[in-house]
């Protein structure tokens, strides 16, 4: 079954009205037709299967009206509710590095996605084109979310230093810092102490590891750096593994509390 992002404004009772790229997409694409069925969703948790009404056939590229919309079906509609909040503050690593960590993350149920800058980290984006990168990594985020039916959708914010990342450290219940300093904890032994976390943050910085003054800034903020063994880990796959621990060891204690 073909699957449909809609922004949650154009969601009204039944009535739901596709973006122009999501629409060419499906008509154009996918070559969907009047009458057929779809899974939408709204990124936040709301989802549900639609029969499409064709409005007209005219291609995108010759028509800026409403080409469909699409009517929800009585008993599909549901609301899926966050459940564990995961933020992972990433150092900026190289395109191809950058998009694997942003499209896995995505898949992972990340909440929010803080791209930092740190002193270690080569790539250097300018200041004008800021915006323009953090928007396509929000397409690779909503092109992963579609493709594995996640219900929710995170938010890139915008490129910041990590300073500025670091401000409002405390809101988390826990904040995990990836680090191979020698007085870094076993991951394992962290995520046990703090079961019960419903909000978690992650650092992950950049090849070769952040410096020793970033690395205290984020212990000064909060942050418990942790280990995850003997072996030196790229960037990316550390954030994929520290995810999926987190993932493992904290949603089935929330799921279980929550039955509780």
């Amino acid at each position: 079954m073909h699957r449909s992002y809609v922004e949650p404004g154009c969601w009204q009772g039944e009535t739901i009205k596709l973006g122009p790229d999501e629409e060419h997409h499906l008509l154009d694409v996918l070559r969907a037709r009047d009458g057929d069925v779809v899974e939408v969703f709204d990124g936040c948790g709301r989802m549900c299967r639609a029969t499409i009404e064709l409005l007209t056939s005219q291609p995108a590229a010759r028509s800026n009206t409403q080409r469909a919309l699409l009517h929800a079906i009585d008993g599909t509609h549901r609301d899926v509710e966050r459940g564990l909040r995961i933020t992972l503050i990433q150092s900026i690593l190289k395109h191809d590095r950058m998009d694997l960590v942003l499209e896995k993350a995505t898949e992972l149920g990340v909440s929010e996605i803080i791209p930092v800058i740190t002193d270690r980290v080569i790539v250097r984006i300018d200041d004008t084109r800021r915006e323009e990168r953090r928007q396509r990594w929000q397409r690779i985020a909503l092109g992963a979310a579609k493709q594995c039916h996640c219900s929710h959708i995170p938010d890139i914010r915008p490129i910041v230093l990590l300073s500025d990342a670091l401000q409002n450290a405390r809101k988390w219940e826990l904040f995990v810092v990836g680090s191979l300093g020698r007085d870094a904890k076993p991951l394992k032994d962290t995520l046990e102490k703090a079961a019960r976390a419903n909000h978690v943050c992650l650092l992950v910085g950049p090849e070769g590891d952040m410096t020793p003054d970033e690395l205290l800034s984020a212990i000064d903020a909060g942050g418990t750096p942790v280990t995850l063994g003997s072996q030196v880990l790229r960037s990316e796959t550390a954030s994929i593994y520290m995810l999926s621990a987190i993932r493992y060891a904290l949603e089935v204690n929330t799921f279980s509390n929550r039955r509780a």
